[in-house]
Parts: C-alpha cells; structure tokens; sequence
C-alpha cells in the first residue's frame, strides 16, 4: 500500500519516494509514456493522485490489467489533488486526442486547392471526429472533391502513410492558423480507441478526473480471459468528453458472471456534439453510440445514479 503523486508540468519519472506534491512522478502507470519509477503496477491499496491543472495527452489507451487490480477491502484510487498553494484549478485531464501542429500540414493542390493534409501513424484504421477549437465538423463522405467549408474534412486510410485531409479556403495558411486549435480522434493496430480500458482489472476507483479523445469508448470495462473477474469498479465525479462512440461501455466478452459490483456516479458524460456534425457520420446512428452502455454480461450490483448524460445519439443510457 503506497502512496503516489504524478504532475505533468512538474514532475519526473527519475523522481523517488516518498512522494509529495512536489515531488512528483510525470507520467501515469500503465501508459507507454511511463519511464523509470512511473512504470510499475499498482497494488492493492494504493493511492495514485493526480494533480488538478496537469494534462497527459497520452499516445495509446491507458491500460489497466489484473496484474494492477486491487481488492474488495483495499482499491486501488485514483484521484485529483490540488497542487501546493492552489485551489481551483480544473481536474486533471487524461487526453487521447491526436493534436496537430501547424509544421504537421502539407499543402495539398488537387482538387482545387485550398486543401492541407498531415500525416497521421502507420496502422491508422479510423477516424471518427475532427474538431477545430473543439467544435465537431463534418466529413466529406468520399473524398477530397467533396470538401469545402460546411464538410472540412476526409480521412484515407489508403495511402501511405494515412492521411487526413482540411480545406481551410487558404493556399498560405495552415488549418491550425486559420482554424485554431485541430485534433482528431483516431483508431490504429497500436494506439487503441480507448482513452482507459479496464481489462480484466477489478476494484479500482476513479474519482474527479476527466477523460476525453476516445474514437470509440472513453472508459472500457471488460473481461477478455475466462473466469477473470473485472468488477468492483468506481467512476465518480468524473468528466468524460468527447467520445468516438459511447462514454461509458461495460462490455465483458466472456465469462459473463465475474463481471459486476459497479458504481457509476455523478458524472458528467457529454459527446460534446456539434450541429455542424449533424450529418454525415453515420456512427452516431447506430445503437453504438450511447452515454452509458451495459450489456447483458454484468453480473450483479450496477449502480448508475446523479449521472448528467447528454448529446449521444442513440440512448444516453442503454442496459441490454
């Protein structure tokens, strides 16, 4: 049972216990940014608490297996503390989002023109959203041809490496230039869709923390070997935003018993959908897209409760 404090902007892996708010670990257990004394599994009981202000934009899902699992009488907690001589800074944020830099835009003469496109990682499968200063737009559905200010933006996996492709109107101005701050959501054969996935994780709580970026879901909870029990979780008081699919799935894939004792509660669970999307992404159609989606592999005491759920376009809450 330990102790741990992690702050982005002034922390560091090299770091040594004990640890304080200011002397921080950097990077979070279970991400492939973890270096040095920040790469170990947490162990029942212990204490990982994140500092309000920082933001870890991390590369691939946080991965939490059983091997990091807690126990019934001893969690593992993971949860926002306020940084020495501050107060009211925003919860710490765990972001999957690829964000682009203007260097990362190509100009683009085909099609006519005013087109920008950056290389995104080989393996690249998908893209869902694209934002400009975190307003969702709208795909053109086929191709660069199609795009132009109301449908701004094409994905192709096709080429190599993959691409994403912005008309922004400018032969001179890169897309963030013109458009502010661009991110996308994206899926490869490394990266993930998942901003945490709890695999075959079991009692562990997460308490004011915001979680945003994912291309599918933003929290995964599911067993994926036989007889590994992946309950006993806790998400509460959270901010989960921005989601590829649903915020919240609960999706055991076998051995359906050893999934339940869940608590979700009092989050805040927001799509973050724009008008501007309202056409064109056919995902938001499908009953994958839901705030809260349990299948009907739980086992045994689900609480959900003083949840705000809101902008998913199937069902904001769907129990199977």
């Amino acid at each position: 049972m330990a102790v741990y404090y992690f702050d982005f902007d002034t922390g560091s892996d090299s770091n040594v216990a004990p640890y304080s708010p200011t002397n921080a670990l950097q990077n979070l257990p279970g991400t492939t940014e973890a270096t040095g004394n920040a790469a170990f599994n947490p162990q029942p009981g212990d204490v990982l608490n994140l500092a309000r202000g920082s933001v870890w934009e991390i590369s691939e899902q946080w991965l939490w297996t059983s091997s990091d699992s807690g126990t019934s009488g001893s969690p593992v907690i993971v949860q926002a503390h306020d940084r020495d001589g501050e107060t009211g800074q925003p919860k710490p944020i765990v972001d999957l989002f690829t964000i682009f830099q203007s260097s990362d835009w190509t100009y683009f003469s085909a099609d006519g023109g005013r087109i920008w496109y950056a290389d995104l990682p080989a393996g690249t499968t998908t893209v869902r959203r694209v934002f400009f200063d975190y307003v969702g737009q709208k795909p053109g559905a086929t191709g660069t041809g199609q795009l132009n200010a109301t449908t701004p933006w094409y994905f192709n996996s096709a080429t190599s490496p993959p691409r994403l492709y912005i008309f922004n109107g400018s032969t001179s101005q890169t897309p963030n230039q013109t458009e502010g701050d661009v991110r996308c959501t994206r899926h490869s054969t490394s990266n993930g869709e998942f901003v945490v996935w709890l695999r075959n994780a079991a009692y562990i709580s997460f308490e004011n923390i915001t979680f945003r970026g994912s291309n599918q879901y933003s929290i995964n909870i599911g067993n994926s070997a036989l007889g590994v029990n992946c309950g006993g979780i806790t998400i509460k008081n959270c901010d989960i935003h921005y989601s590829g699919r649903t915020g919240i799935q609960m999706d055991p894939q076998v051995a359906q018993d050893y999934v339940g004792q869940l608590l979700i509660e009092s989050n805040d669970i927001d799509s973050k959908w724009s008008t501007n999307e309202n056409t064109g992404v056919s995902d938001f159609a499908t009953n994958n897209n839901n705030g809260i989606n349990v299948t009907s592999g739980i086992n045994n005491n689900l609480t959900i409760r003083y949840n705000r759920v809101v902008g998913f376009a199937h069902t904001n809450i769907q129990l199977n």
